[in-house]
């Protein structure tokens, strides 16, 4: 119970009166602390992540990889098209933007063999811009976005040698992204100046997922995406895949699409139903998508068992993906949710990650129906702190 606190009727009222000497005195330690701190009253973003010791990068045993890259090419006509470069102009210039985004990233082509050292170089080039608050944080997002972009054209698929790593290294980049969006959107003041910037943002994968933690949309896909990063073996952007793709549908083995309805029917109104059919044995439909009426991810990981056990023929995941995309919605807290490619790539792609609350299972090359949540931990999923530790 909370107890109230009784006034002392023998201790007079505090008048607060304004005074020049105590303002004077404030003024200065704030500037002080400003000398020091040039985020004050705030953390520099990096100002706690301590850089790793390089040394033990030789007994790591590691091999030095080559690889290629489509480059940085598509990133510099993104940033023209969002009309950033008078920004960058502004806060170094953009030629010099891209020389030091150029070096960051042949850091990572050449020590492949060192990554410990490769952390420790961005970071330290990202410390000394937490120096120059406001454009320096401009700048780190930008720089980091860009070594992300430039990632995703590596011609490294999973099990090649030096792909783990890589990995790493892109989940480490997508964390420090994570850290300076804290920053940014605590510490910039929002107006005409950084209009542009913003907007640029929320085109970005770092700026959705924020902001939907922002708006109180944040869920258990966020959540994947955010801890998990994109697959290096996705070296296509979502928008190259869909250009690639040779078929408009998946093919389900006819034997088991009794099944596969069945299974699903439960989770769709009874008009809908009729259409999941239809659907399922022909890959389309007209008018509205179906609802899907539980958590997306759920019938993602469904459609994802199903073609990893060859239930579904005729498509690559690629194609699956746009699909699902096209044909369904989700319920989320009650509200319909459409699904995003982004996120239905990172489910279907994934090979480390073991649905919580799966629909069904394969047993022995059978479909059967889930009894009961899964309790496996999801290895990729264990909760970080945004800040580097």
């Amino acid at each position: 119970m909370a107890m109230k606190k009784m006034k002392d009727s023998s201790v007079p009222d505090m008048e607060i009166v304004h005074s020049p000497e105590l303002q004077t005195i404030l003024d200065k330690v704030v500037a002080d602390a400003k000398i020091a701190n040039p985020n004050f009253p705030y953390p520099g973003s990096f100002e706690f992540v301590d850089p790793e010791d390089a040394g033990i990068d030789q007994f790591l045993m590691l091999e030095d990889v080559n690889f290629k890259s489509k480059g940085l090419g598509s990133y510099y006509h993104e940033l023209k098209e969002a009309n950033l470069f008078s920004l960058l102009d502004k806060i170094g210039g953009t030629k010099h933007f891209f020389e030091v985004l150029h070096t960051l990233c042949e850091a990572v082509k050449q020590n492949t063999a060192r990554p410990i050292f490769v952390r420790n170089t961005i970071l330290e080039l990202l410390q000394n811009l937490d120096s120059n608050p406001g454009p320096g944080t401009v700048l780190q997002l930008s720089l980091l976005i860009g070594i992300e972009k430039w990632m995703l054209g590596i011609d490294l698929n999973e099990g090649d040698t030096g792909y783990d790593e890589m990995q790493r290294l892109f989940n480490w980049i997508f964390k420090r992204q994570l850290d300076v969006m804290v920053a940014y959107d605590i510490s910039i003041i929002k107006n005409d100046n950084s209009k542009v910037f913003d907007e640029y943002l929320l085109t970005t994968r770092v700026g959705a997922i924020y902001g939907d933690y922002k708006d109180g949309k944040f869920d258990e896909q966020d959540e994947d995406e955010l801890n998990a990063g994109a697959d290096v073996a996705d070296v296509d952007t979502v928008a190259d895949q869909c250009d690639n793709i040779t078929h408009d549908f998946p093919s389900f083995r006819l034997e088991s699409i009794p099944e596969i309805l069945e299974m699903l029917k439960d989770f769709f109104n009874e008009e809908d139903q009729a259409r999941l059919e239809t659907l399922i044995r022909t890959g389309k439909i007209e008018g509205e998508k179906l609802l899907f009426q539980s958590a997306g991810k759920r019938l993602s990981d469904f459609f994802k068992q199903l073609i990893i056990h060859d239930f579904i023929t005729g498509c690559q995941k690629k194609t699956l993906v746009q699909w699902i995309a096209a044909n369904f919605r989700y319920l989320k807290r009650g509200v319909i949710q459409d699904y995003k490619i982004g996120t239905v790539l990172k489910t279907i792609s994934r090979n480390d990650y073991d649905s919580m609350n799966p629909i069904m299972e394969i047993v022995k090359g059978k479909i059967e129906r889930a009894e009961a949540p899964n309790k496996r931990i999801k290895k990729s999923t264990i909760r970080r702190p945004l800040r580097g530790h």
